[in-house]
């Protein structure tokens, strides 16, 4: 089952209470609260409090627990896992997403790669005590930069709870977006839906999610079809035009229309 969500930072200057709002507002099924620098900083029990109570008053799920965790990096930095494990039980959050590490898979050195699957690894066992899974993002400058990279990522990985998230990798066609996908569907945790386009002078740009109808409901399709280890995925909205909340609203509304199409 796909349900749908948002990711918090998406809104990064509006408080947990206005989040959580607009969220009911918008008749979205959950939130990933993300952000470890705002709105539930990594340690901070009593924001992730405040976060799991308002979601539980208004009906909102907590879909994971989004930390700023780099594995193989962040131990050394004064982050400890222990810190995010602390909010995500606190909210009763089901999965962390966590970067895997912070050097591209073509840049980092085999003694590094080996270094941030041993962490992974940790943090894994750590988690599953708690019967919690830890989600891998699909990110530039991390060992899942590439299908490649991430193809021998899933092979060095043997925990059970761990989890891939996807997003389409900016600058890749439909095809090679499909087959990134393609790869982790028996891994697969959550989606981060966004629409982007490139504009004549190669910038980014965010555009409205309606403009990706046709490729996000060939991606949704094949989730709702083939990904086997997460029976409930959440489908989360992210990199709103201007993190505009009117924005958001509208990107809801498209959103929650291709599920009925899936």
């Amino acid at each position: 089952m796909i349900k749908t969500g948002l990711v918090s930072i998406t809104l990064r200057n509006f408080s947990v209470y206005e989040i959580v709002n607009l969220v009911k507002k918008s008749g979205l099924d959950g939130i990933e609260w993300s952000g470890g620098d705002i709105h539930v900083p990594e340690g901070d029990t009593l924001k992730a409090s405040e976060a799991r109570i308002l979601c539980e008053e208004n009906g909102i799920d907590i879909s994971s627990y989004g930390s700023y965790y780099r594995a193989g990096y962040s131990e050394k930095e004064a982050l400890s896992f222990s810190s995010v494990m602390d909010c995500a039980c606190e909210m009763g959050a089901s999965t962390i997403r966590v970067w895997a590490g912070q050097e591209g898979s073509k840049k980092i050195s085999p003694q590094m790669r080996g270094d941030v699957v041993s962490d992974l690894h940790r943090i894994a066992d750590y988690a599953k005590k708690q019967n919690i899974s830890i989600t891998l993002e699909y990110h530039n400058g991390t060992l899942t930069d590439n299908d490649e990279s991430v193809r021998k990522l899933m092979q060095e990985l043997d925990a059970t709870n761990i989890l891939f998230s996807w997003q389409p990798p900016l600058g890749f066609s439909k095809t090679e977006c499909s087959n990134c996908l393609e790869t982790i569907l028996p891994k697969l945790g959550n989606i981060h839906v966004f629409q982007w386009g490139i504009d004549k002078d190669g910038k980014l740009l965010r555009l409205p999610l309606e403009k990706g109808r046709s490729e996000w409901l060939h991606y949704f399709s094949k989730i709702k079809q083939k990904a086997t280890n997460n029976p409930q995925c959440y489908a989360m909205l992210e990199f709103v035009i201007g993190d505009s909340p009117e924005q958001f609203l509208k990107d809801a509304i498209t959103l929650k229309q291709m599920m009925n199409y899936v």
